[in-house]
């Protein structure tokens, strides 16, 4: 195995190297995962304006923990985790996205002030650099899976809320006396818009000819139109 074959000054190095390796899992993957979903948490422009102020006041503070600028020393006073309260809004707000976010950029600013000698993993003068590095990579780590729980928990929370905002607008279309084809296009706008979606088709069954027949289709926006005509063939 690569730990057999390290000598003993080198098995630290190998240790710090996977450490960093999956730390960068827990940092860099979640934010390109999550990518893809901004557009759906930022529909609106005081939402967009929320993450931007969450973003600018999460490297603020990673400045003032783990840089020169801020007027407390960072020896014996733990400024480091001055940041949980913003990853933790982060996860609040965005859920995952959020918090995944947030994580690598308190991280990043992190690693760039323990690199530079500054901040409270540089200012424990008694270890080694190898150990600094470790003391980061662990405080890392404990941010991003921190915020992660939290945001999935949320994102739980919210799913849930959105299948009872939908089955209570489900019931209420049920309710009037209009038959499927009358009732198709609300009741598609009702779970499409309210779970997120951006198109959704609806078919009814043919028992005699034993088909699915096309009744309607609901889209977000003007980039599933293909999709839809086909559907409807």
């Amino acid at each position: 195995t690569p730990w057999s074959r390290c000598s003993r000054a080198e098995r630290p190095l190998w240790s710090t190297w996977w450490l960093g390796d999956a730390t960068g899992d827990l940092l860099v993957a979640p934010v390109l995962l999550t990518a893809t979903m901004w557009r759906a948490a930022t529909t609106t422009l005081a939402r967009k304006i929320e993450l931007v102020t969450l973003i600018a006041v999460a490297i603020v503070v990673s400045l003032a923990a783990f840089t020169h600028i801020s007027p407390i020393r960072a020896v014996h006073r733990p400024l480091e985790y001055m940041v949980f309260p913003l990853v933790m809004w982060a996860a609040l707000r965005f859920a995952h996205p959020g918090a995944a976010l947030a994580s690598l950029t308190v991280s990043s600013v992190a690693a760039w002030g323990t690199l530079h000698g500054t901040g409270p993993f540089s200012a424990v003068t008694e270890s080694s650099p190898n150990e600094r590095i470790i003391l980061l990579q662990i405080y890392n780590a404990v941010v991003a899976a921190s915020g992660l729980v939290f945001g999935a928990a949320i994102a739980d929370r919210n799913h849930a809320e959105r299948l009872r905002q939908t089955d209570h607008a489900l019931t209420a279309l049920l309710s009037q006396p209009v038959g499927l084809k009358e009732a198709a296009p609300r009741f598609l706008e009702a779970v499409c818009g309210t779970l997120g979606w951006d198109v959704g088709n609806l078919w009814r069954v043919d028992h005699d000819r034993r088909v699915l027949v096309y009744v309607d289709s609901w889209q977000r926006d003007r980039r599933t139109e293909e999709f839809v005509r086909a559907s409807s063939l």
